[in-house]
């Protein structure tokens, strides 16, 4: 099994919160945590998830883009298997992009009081939950979503 997290813009995130040296090592126990236990077999399976950094401005217009909305947003998930099954068999499977604005994160942990740091890994796992096909449509759903989020945090914070 592997799993292969590309990561891009890592200056702008390093630049922006104050991280651990294992950040990215981090990130990617989250990932595998996440995949194992939303039911994909990290034994068996290869995949494949790019993160890209952005500056806020690059998220506006990504947000502006894809949600109409003139505004910068925390973190934005584009999955490659929206409403459909992921592929057996196929030896990687790519799930996906999850942009992040970190400079966005740093504001929002700052208005919540949280750590910077930790409100990272809390849109990471927000972004590839949405890879896997979670939303938040409602109340209800945001609810589970956000408590899902908190379970996967704990492991690490």
């Amino acid at each position: 099994m592997a799993l292969k997290v590309d990561i891009s813009g890592t200056e702008l995130v390093e630049a922006a919160i104050p991280l651990r040296e294992s950040w990215e090592k981090d990130i990617r126990e989250l990932f595998l945590q996440i995949l194992a236990d939303e039911g994909l077999d990290v034994d068996k399976d290869n995949f494949y998830i790019s993160v890209s950094f952005v500056s806020s401005g690059e998220m506006r217009e990504l947000n502006r883009l894809y949600r109409d909305i003139d505004a910068p947003t925390d973190v934005l998930s584009f999955p490659l298997w929206e409403d459909m099954e992921l592929p057996e068999g196929w030896g990687e499977i790519a799930l996906g992009d999850i942009v992040i604005a970190p400079d966005v994160v740093k504001e929002n942990a700052s208005n919540s009081e949280l750590f910077p740091d930790r409100e990272l890994f809390f849109v990471l796992a927000h972004g590839l939950l949405h890879l896997l096909g979670w939303d938040h449509q409602d109340e209800e759903t945001e609810s589970t979503m956000i408590e899902r989020q908190e379970q996967y945090l704990e492991r690490i914070f």
